[in-house]
């Protein structure tokens, strides 16, 4: 859980820092209000450490082997396969569903044809304090990623004692 919420905040700076360099948002509103929608705001006016966090941060968000969710996912699709082999098939559907949608955001927003626009955006790349926001987050995410065994040792006897324990009151027939 920890590691869909680092991801999550870390994909939300890069709006924010063009928000606050550009004044618009990354992903705008729909047809007829104004704004652009997911179109590439990156693409006209090159933000290369922006959008390379952005990606990184997104490919993080599905689960990329090597990245902290990808730890996270695993875990549950194998847990659920065991339980019932139906719901990791339907929880499968899940990921590529997000894998669908995370791509999606992220060729609208770093490749996207900007056409329609109705008012000139600029603004600049990534500033030092913005950098030093993110780059602990990237390295904790490749961290947890490479490394999960970190995070995973001081957990496992409570969770042992938890499916003990549940165990115990299915033997018994449940609770009373």
């Amino acid at each position: 859980m920890s590691t869909d919420t680092q991801v999550s905040g870390s994909r939300l700076l890069p709006a924010r820092v063009q928000a606050k360099h550009g004044g618009q948002a990354l992903a705008g509103g729909g047809p007829g209000d104004g704004r652009d929608g997911l179109r590439g705001p990156l693409r006209d006016q090159p933000a290369p450490v922006l959008s390379a966090f952005f990606l990184f941060f997104a490919l993080a968000s599905l689960g990329l082997p090597g990245l902290n969710n990808f730890v996270g996912e695993i875990l549950i699709l194998l847990g659920a396969f065991r339980a019932n082999p139906l719901w990791g098939a339907l929880a499968m559907g899940g990921v590529v569903f997000a894998a669908a949608y995370m791509l999606r955001l992220v060729q609208g927003v770093i490749w996207g044809p900007s056409e329609g626009r109705t008012e000139e955006i600029t603004w600049t790349d990534l500033h030092p304090r913005e950098l030093l926001i993110l780059a602990p987050l990237a390295v904790l995410v490749l961290w947890i990623g490479l490394y999960p065994e970190t995070f995973l040792a001081p957990i496992r006897e409570p969770v042992r004692n938890l499916l003990e324990g549940a165990t115990l009151v299915a033997m018994k027939g449940g609770l009373p």
